[in-house]
């Protein structure tokens, strides 16, 4: 009698830690949703990122792009009504990120008339779609 609740025990136990593990590795996976794949990058894609941003920021009198994660199963692109864009650099590690209005952004997120921004400047993205039209 010992030997079987032993090793029911045992089955027990590996049920449990079957489940723990996959558990971890829907969390794990989970939380590559709004990762920042282009959030912080080197300083020569942000500024060309920059560059790209303010030349169609002053051609138009209303600047909006859109954010959207396709990973994360958005319903829809968020617009985001651009008051102010700017370059954030990290001396430490000579990166640099962009912020629009105050937000760090992940350019990875960001489409701009449609066509996403990472793609644009060279920045390698995964789960992401080219444009959203």
């Amino acid at each position: 009698m010992y030997k079987l609740f032993k090793n029911r025990h045992i089955a027990h136990y590996l049920r449990y830690k079957n489940l723990m593990k996959l558990l971890i590795m829907i969390f794990l996976l989970s939380a590559n949703c709004m990762a920042a794949q282009c959030e912080n990058v080197s300083v020569t894609t942000a500024t060309k990122a920059l560059n790209f941003l303010k030349k169609l920021d002053s051609s138009q009198e209303i600047f909006i792009v859109d954010e959207y994660c396709e990973a994360c199963l958005d319903y829809i692109p968020k617009p985001i009504l651009v008051n102010s864009i700017k370059l954030i650099k990290d001396k430490r590690t000579n990166r640099a990120s962009i912020e629009i209005n105050k937000n760090k952004v992940d350019m990875a997120y960001i489409y701009v008339d449609g066509d996403n921004l990472a793609k644009m400047i060279g920045c390698h993205t995964y789960a992401v779609s080219n444009s959203i039209y």
